[in-house]
């Protein structure tokens, strides 16, 4: 995905599950990036928001739906 994906541009991971391609892929577009990470099931959700805000990436937005 990194090959399509350039910093600064924006991104959609829907059934994110927990970030491994979600988080990957923010710290990729950088700052300036956006991405938005959707994850329906509970459990998932709780451990991509924990993920997101242990490593700190603010460029990176988590929705529990679907």
């Amino acid at each position: 995905m990194k090959r399509f994906l350039k910093p600064g541009e924006q991104f959609l991971d829907i059934g994110s599950h927990m970030g491994y391609v979600a988080i990957p892929l923010a710290l990729h577009v950088g700052e300036k990036g956006q991405g938005y990470a959707f994850e329906p099931q509970k459990y998932n959700f709780e451990m991509l928001a924990k993920n997101i805000k242990e490593n700190e990436i603010s460029q990176l937005q988590a929705f529990n739906f679907g």
